[in-house]
């Protein structure tokens, strides 16, 4: 028994351009025969400014972005609050450096040393 495979190729299709109207646009996304100004807007347009007018709303607020803790903090296992001491001389990328200065000098000591500068 023979079975023969016929196999097909086809080119990739060009995509498809999909347009989306946006909320900055004062045209509707169709093309039309009247005026940009006499069409209804969801915003008024500068030139049509009124004092009544209330303001665009505020762009929501971004998400909250994840800090990893200080190398101090991670090797103490400890969590680095905003405003610790540690952070801003043993960033979280160069553990090695707090590690150093952590079995000369003791976290405790290091602590008391930044606190008073």
């Amino acid at each position: 028994m023979e079975y023969k495979v016929k196999t097909t190729t086809s080119t990739p299709s060009p995509p498809i351009p999909i347009h989306l109207p946006t909320m900055l646009s004062n045209s509707p996304p169709s093309s039309s025969s009247s005026p940009p100004s006499q069409s209804p807007t969801p915003f008024p347009s500068p030139s049509q400014g009124s004092p009544s007018a209330a303001p665009p709303s505020p762009p929501p607020p971004p998400p909250p972005v994840v800090v990893s803790p200080c190398a101090a903090c991670k090797i103490l296992r400890r969590r680095c609050v905003e405003k610790c001491v540690l952070a801003p001389y043993f960033p979280p990328t160069d553990p090695l450096k707090f590690t150093i200065a952590h079995r000369v000098f003791g976290a405790s000591n290091i602590i008391k040393f930044l606190q008073v500068a």
